[in-house]
């Protein structure tokens, strides 16, 4: 391959990647909402996930972080990507992607030339010495931080807090604030399958049961039996049931909140108050 071809091929790569990198915020001004899923908004996640399947969609990839999901569906027939933002167990919205977000080519002859957002995703990433920006950008409010310089600082933070970097904003900027705490939120989230504080470290054995969140209520009791555990105590606030489950072997105790026959949340509470 000659250097021409090279550099070609370069340029691709940067715009795929930093196209991908720059969709997939929450509902901005300019976001396409897919009208034909409407019926879905304010579902819970199972029964979105379920009917979205039957619809001809696939999930191609997930951003959890913390109490929100966002989950890219592709639908091969209609050629297109959706982002489906999920919040507390159930679907809040439903809006148009770029084909990338869901690792699809985009079609050059469809959208010619690139959107201001992936000039600037080019030129941050420039400013960071970087090819391209690897993550979708969820977290950054992109009315806020649009521009070369905000979004290089925005990214930069993701990075330190992403790969647990110390805290470094030389430049003072609220950018970089944002970006660390949110890198941090996402390198939580990914390794949320592991114990939540030290005493469950080295060779002491752990049950995530983060799995159970938006399943049904009806499946607890059955699914934490299963894996050891022992119903402690119950109580009620409103609509919502916390139920206090033990595992004497690993020490654990959990807290799992349901409501309407659904699982709205796992908490990990100290072991010695789980009565």
């Amino acid at each position: 391959m000659n250097s021409k071809s090279l550099v070609s091929s370069f340029k691709r790569s940067v715009v795929l990647g930093v196209s991908a990198a720059m969709v997939g915020a929450p509902i901005a001004a300019n976001a396409q909402v897919v009208s034909s899923l409407s019926d879905l908004v304010s579902q819970p996640t199972y029964e979105v996930q379920r009917e979205l399947r039957s619809r001809g969609y696939v999930l191609t990839n997930s951003n959890p972080r913390g109490s929100v999901s966002w989950q890219y569906w592709w639908n091969n027939q209609e050629n297109m990507c959706v982002t489906a933002t999920m919040r507390d167990g159930r679907s809040s919205s439903f809006v148009k992607s770029s084909p990338t977000d869901c690792n699809q080519p985009v079609n050059q002859s469809d959208k010619p030339g690139l959107s201001d957002g992936a000039k600037v995703a080019i030129g941050a990433a420039a400013l960071l010495g970087i090819v391209a920006l690897a993550h979708k950008s969820n977290d950054r409010n992109e009315n806020q931080y649009n521009d070369e310089r905000s979004v290089a600082e925005f990214e930069r933070g993701y990075r330190d807090g992403m790969y647990h970097q110390g805290y470094h904003d030389y430049n003072r900027s609220q950018a970089y604030a944002d970006g660390y705490n949110s890198g941090q939120q996402k390198r939580s989230s990914e390794t949320s399958y592991r114990a939540p504080d030290g005493y469950h470290s080295g060779n002491a054995s752990y049950f995530s049961v983060n799995d159970l969140v938006g399943s049904r209520a009806t499946l607890v009791e059955g699914t934490m039996r299963d894996r050891g555990f022992k119903y402690a105590t119950s109580s009620r606030s409103g609509s919502n049931t916390f139920t206090h489950w033990q595992n004497f072997q690993t020490r654990q105790c959990v807290e799992i909140v349901t409501a309407n026959d659904e699982v709205l949340g796992v908490n990990n509470i100290n072991f010695f108050s789980c009565r």
